[in-house]
């Protein structure tokens, strides 16, 4: 049999954040990066590499409205990608596979949080999310100095995804150990439709 040769991940996360008064900022960043000797879709020839970039980017305001009631609003901003050095060895003397895909998001949404009472809370809120998805495309791409092409003769474009939200959430608090919490949730995705 085959041994497994420099299976080595490097992974990296960062993460910040900055708040002033009611703005506050916060981001992350990630890379997944594995030589990947173990996948379901090649073959052992220690040449495969798995590397993604994944950030993400969220600014928050909160503001108060009196005593009781409490305002939150937010926006952010996702993406991901495979990187350069991604790409899939299938044993083939010719090409090795460059996977192109991809995702970009938006995210906002609103909350109003209304206490009535220390042992009452109301929260109602809206969202909206749009995912525009570049869907799997592999890319043979020639180790002997040929064009690159694709692996299918069908090739798949970008989707847009999108779904707006509105909720409403209570909580009843009876002493430090019991909580009832009920809630409301409705959701208009483009494809799925009403829920």
């Amino acid at each position: 049999g085959k041994a497994s040769e420099g299976d080595i991940a490097r992974p990296a996360s960062l993460y910040g954040k900055f708040g002033i008064g009611p703005f506050v900022l916060s981001g992350n960043y990630q890379r997944f990066d594995t030589h990947g000797e173990f996948t379901d879709f090649s073959v052992l020839t220690h040449q495969d590499r798995l590397a993604v970039d994944l950030w993400h980017l969220r600014g928050d305001y909160v503001q108060a409205f009196g005593k009781r009631l409490e305002g939150r609003f937010f926006v952010a901003r996702s993406a991901g990608n495979p990187t350069k050095e991604d790409h899939l060895d299938t044993g083939s003397a010719t090409t090795w596979i460059k996977r192109e895909l991809g995702v970009a998001s938006w995210d906002a949404g609103a909350e109003l949080h209304y206490r009535p009472t220390e042992a009452a809370s109301l929260i109602a809120g809206v969202d909206y999310t749009k995912d525009d998805q570049q869907l799997q495309n592999n890319i043979l791409v020639s180790k002997i100095g040929l064009p690159d092409k694709y692996a299918s003769t069908t090739v798949l474009g970008r989707k847009d995804f999108t779904n707006k939200g509105a909720f409403l959430q209570g909580i009843l608090s009876l002493g430090h150990r019991i909580n009832f919490t009920g809630g409301l949730r409705w959701d208009d995705h483009n494809l799925y439709g009403g829920v």
